[in-house]
């Protein structure tokens, strides 16, 4: 945090130099920057040796230079001034990449970007996180100046995914010069491209996504609205081992596209075989942390009732926690096991503070659910893929079925597999004395059932083929 100016200052230094070949530290450009200053050190007691254009002087001028040198924020605000005056420039500073920073350091960067925009006579654009920002403004140092704020929205999916692909194709093509990505201060590598096979990859990629809206939904709603995050998580898709590359090139030249399942399964089970909670993107919403049936569905029901509320329960779908654990504890559940459910979810990015990006900690007691809690519970609890995946991962508490759940590789041996889990949530949900939540829960079954019956009978005619 002690080098947040320095580093600001040296980082000014070197895009001068490297940008515009503007050298401040230039004799011809320090002496005219600090042109009065001189003047007035010539009339003082120690400058009347200029007039013999002594050696004593030429020494004591040049340490008074250094002198001056040393505040660096003003010989460089004189520097700024002289290069408007002298050659006609104007001046703006972009401190980017600072909302990945802590918020000690984004605040004393703010505190330095306001007074090199008032010292230096520049215009200054800082990046901080919503969260910092609003969190500074009521209780930081945001609260004595007068920001101008621009909200700058994420752009929209399919677009983004789209050019991404068309602007990789040209390079797998070799029509794009690829001379440009070297690494910052790198020579530029000469590099030359002609991969046809992944060109054509990445040009079924881009048709999947223009015309598949599924496929863009799915990333739309992980991503909660983040870009970083959306990428990482199409990289991860197309390097996942659970995406049959091979499939998709000999298929191309047919029309394929890439389906939502393949993505979610990528996704879902990320570089292992099996489900691990640890590195999924999707959490188990039937995990249990005690020995409770009931258990079973509080983060199930938590979402829901995030998601009733989300559309008209006070100013863009907040509500209080309090409210959530009232709500849990009426169903029959602990205050301290839904608060600590909350809390998983909201770890998990499934819901968030009314403003992204807070912790726990410094959250305001208010609460929404996020587009990935949404599918989650209204799109992806009720596929065959997520239950088989769950499976494996849920304790089950009855021992006579537990005895049942096997580990099977056969898409018979799965569907025998889901169904037989399924019934005992079904039976698990009868703990619960609430007409609500069982004609929830009933919909959520049916839907489940539904898929396991649709890739049966797809499995039926793949071996009937």
């Amino acid at each position: 945090r002690a080098d947040v100016a320095d580093y600001i200052y040296k980082e000014v230094d070197r895009k001068l130099r490297e940008q515009h070949g503007i050298d401040i530290h230039e004799d011809g450009l320090v002496r005219g920057s600090l042109h009065g200053e001189l003047i007035r050190f010539r009339a003082s007691p120690a400058g009347k040796l200029f007039e013999h254009d002594t050696e004593e002087f030429r020494i004591r001028e040049l340490a008074f230079i250094e002198h001056l040198q040393q505040d660096t924020h003003s010989f460089y605000s004189s520097v700024f001034a002289h290069l408007k005056r002298g050659r006609k420039r104007s001046l703006s500073i972009f401190l980017d990449n600072l909302d990945r920073r802590n918020d000690p350091i984004q605040e004393e960067a703010f505190l330095k970007a306001s007074s090199i925009a008032r010292d230096w006579a520049c215009l200054v654009f800082i990046c901080l996180r919503p969260g910092t920002y609003f969190r500074s403004l009521n209780e930081g140092v945001l609260d004595s100046v007068a920001p101008k704020t621009i909200v700058v929205v994420s752009p929209r999916t399919d677009v983004l995914l789209r050019k991404r692909f068309v602007y990789a194709e040209a390079i797998a093509n070799g029509v794009r010069d690829v001379r440009g990505t070297s690494d910052r201060g790198s020579q530029p590598r000469a590099i030359s491209l002609q991969l046809p096979t992944t060109a054509e990859f990445l040009g079924c990629c881009e048709n999947s996504i223009r015309r598949n809206k599924s496929l863009t939904e799915l990333f739309d709603a992980i991503s909660n609205g983040n870009v970083r995050d959306l990428l990482r998580y199409v990289k991860d898709v197309l390097s996942s081992k659970h995406l049959n590359t091979v499939k998709i090139v000999e298929k191309m030249k047919r029309g394929y596209m890439l389906a939502e399942h393949e993505a979610l399964r990528a996704l879902l089970f990320g570089d292992f075989l099996l489900y691990d909670p640890k590195k999924s993107l999707f959490v188990n919403l039937f995990d249990l942390v005690r020995a409770d049936p009931m258990h079973h569905f509080s983060r199930f029901l938590i979402l829901h009732y995030l998601s009733r509320l989300s559309d008209g329960a006070g100013p863009r779908g907040l509500c209080d926690i309090d409210g959530v654990v009232t709500y849990m504890c009426q169903l029959g559940y602990t205050g301290e096991h839904a608060r600590e459910a909350v809390q998983f979810l909201h770890r998990t990015k499934y819901c968030e503070f009314s403003v992204p990006g807070l912790r726990w900690d410094e959250g305001d007691g208010k609460i929404r659910i996020t587009s990935r809690g949404k599918y989650h519970i209204f799109h992806l609890v009720g596929t065959f893929v997520y239950i088989d995946a769950m499976v494996v991962d849920t304790p089950i508490l009855d021992a006579s079925v537990r005895e049942k759940i096997e580990h099977v590789n056969s898409i018979e041996g799965r569907l025998e597999r889901a169904v037989l889990f399924l019934e005992y949530l079904d039976s698990c949900a009868g703990a619960i004395q609430d007409a609500d939540v069982k004609e929830l829960w009933k919909e959520t079954r049916d839907s489940i059932s539904e898929d396991i019956e649709r890739v049966r009978e797809s499995a039926s005619r793949t071996r009937r083929r």
